[in-house]
C-alpha cells in the first residue's frame, strides 16, 4: 500500500511546477549528452535548462499564496532550488563542451554524461512517486546512490588518464575543467536528492 506523503495534495501551481522542473533536466542532459556526441546545437541545452529555471520559478512564485498543504513550503523549496542549481551546472558543462572541440584521444566526457542523464532520469523519477509505494520512492534513491559511486569511479578513471596523456597543455587544461564541471552536474543530482530524502525523512 502506498504510503502518502502529502505531494498529490500540495498545491496543483507548485506541484506542476516542480514536475515540469524535474521532467525538463532530463531533457537538458539528453540533449548535453547527444551534443557531445552530435552536432546538436548548444541552444537545445540553453532552452531546457531555461524551462528547469522558469518551472522552479513558477513552484517558489506559488508557494507565496497557496492553501491547502500536503508537504511543506520548505519542502517544495528546497526541491525547486536543487533543480535550478542543477540546471546551472547542466549548462556549464555545455561551455565546457565547446572549449575542448580540438581535443585528441580518447573521449572521457561520453560516459559521463551518460551517467549525468541518467541521474536526472532518476531524480525525475522519485520527484513523480514521491506519493507512490515506499519501496518503489527507495528504489529510485538507491539508484541514484548507484549512479553517483560509479560517476566518482569513471572521473577517477578518466582524470588518470588524462594526466597520463600526451596532449596539448591548453586543450589538455580545457578537457581537465570539462571533467570538474561535469562532477559539479553529478554534486547537482545529489542534491536534488538530498532534498527529497529530507522530505521523505520529515514525513515518515
Amino acid at each position: 500500500m502506498a504510503e502518502l506523503l502529502g505531494f498529490a495534495r500540495t498545491p496543483p501551481a507548485v506541484r506542476t511546477s516542480l514536475l515540469a522542473a524535474a521532467e525538463a533536466t532530463v531533457v537538458a542532459a539528453i540533449a548535453l549528452k547527444s551534443r557531445a556526441t552530435s552536432d546538436t546545437s548548444r541552444d537545445a541545452v540553453r532552452v531546457a535548462t531555461d524551462r528547469v529555471r522558469a518551472h522552479s520559478r513558477d513552484a517558489v512564485a506559488a508557494t507565496a499564496s497557496a492553501t491547502g498543504w500536503g508537504l511543506d513550503r520548505s519542502d517544495t523549496l528546497g526541491i525547486a532550488l536543487a533543480l535550478r542549481g542543477l540546471a546551472d551546472r547542466i549548462d556549464e558543462v555545455a561551455i565546457g563542451l565547446v572549449q575542448v572541440d580540438g581535443f585528441h584521444g580518447p573521449d572521457p566526457w561520453t560516459d559521463l554524461l551518460g551517467i549525468v542523464r541518467d541521474l536526472t532520469r532518476a531524480v525525475f523519477a522519485a520527484v513523480r512517486t514521491l506519493d507512490g509505494p515506499a519501496d518503489e520512492r527507495d528504489a529510485h534513491l538507491a539508484a541514484i546512490d548507484q549512479l553517483r559511486r560509479e560517476g566518482r569511479t569513471t572521473l577517477r578513471d578518466a582524470r588518470r588518464s588524462m594526466l597520463a596523456a600526451c596532449q596539448e597543455p591548453i586543450t589538455a587544461l580545457a578537457a581537465y575543467d570539462l571533467l570538474i564541471r561535469i562532477e559539479h552536474a553529478i554534486t547537482g543530482c545529489l542534491a536534488a536528492e538530498r532534498a527529497l530524502r529530507t522530505t521523505l525523512l520529515k514525513h515518515r
